[in-house]
């Protein structure tokens, strides 16, 4: 049953009311994920799973044995598991598609291996002037997405955190108030976090050929 005031308290509604908290918060508003993502792309491991959320990892065996819960073992429990939530977080993502590569020339020589003059290449997908150098673009490269909105990332964009634990601490009787207000402290904590937006753009080579052919990725 839920922690609530009046009630006896064991370690399984301890995890289950803190789930409610900020697992159901966290899961909630998932846009992005491995089977939603922004644009094909963009490699499937910057994701954590899918836009269904991320399962809760403890049980009321992390919190303690019956009879058994202690102050110290509350908050660090809590506390880990809700840094493993702050990996759902806001992601700006950009797809930048290169342009078109340049005509250039390169020199031809005879039989005898003396330079006979020069020819000009066209590459495939040339579509007009740009840049004057060999391997420049043939015109600017182009944002073709940049959009912001909340992804489930993989572990590797985790967050620190800390929360405020009034009367969870050694030597103190554990109301269900207390346990109420630490709940909603690791909330607000999460919800500051999860705007921490980290920024991923992808770059591609020209429409026409970038199924065969790969940029460079870039992650900030």
């Amino acid at each position: 049953m839920p922690v609530s005031a009046g009630s006896a308290i064991n370690a399984q509604d301890i995890v289950n009311t803190f789930s409610s908290y900020v697992v159901s918060v966290a899961n909630g508003g998932i846009v992005w994920a491995s089977n939603n993502k922004p644009f094909v792309d963009m490699p499937d491991n910057y994701f954590g799973g899918t836009n269904t959320g991320k399962s809760i990892g403890i049980t009321g065996s992390n919190i303690g044995s019956p009879g058994i819960i202690t102050a110290s073992t509350i908050y660090s429990v809590l506390l880990s598991e809700t840094v493993s939530y702050t990996r759902i977080r806001r992601m700006r993502a950009i797809l930048q598609v290169q342009g078109d590569p340049l005509p250039y020339t390169e020199p031809y020589y005879d039989a005898y291996g003396n330079l006979a003059g020069y020819v000009t290449v066209t590459p495939p997908y040339y579509s007009g002037p740009g840049k004057s150098s060999k391997g420049s673009t043939g015109g600017p490269d182009a944002i073709t997405f940049d959009q912001t909105q909340l992804a489930y990332l993989n572990s590797s964009y985790d967050q620190s955190l800390s929360a405020e634990r009034p009367g969870i601490f050694s030597g103190n009787q554990i109301t269900a108030s207390n346990l109420i207000n630490f709940f909603n402290n690791l909330a607000s904590a999460y919800n500051s976090a999860k705007l921490n937006t980290i920024t991923v753009q992808i770059n591609v080579c020209h429409n026409s050929c970038h199924s065969s052919c790969h940029g460079s990725r870039g992650r900030r």
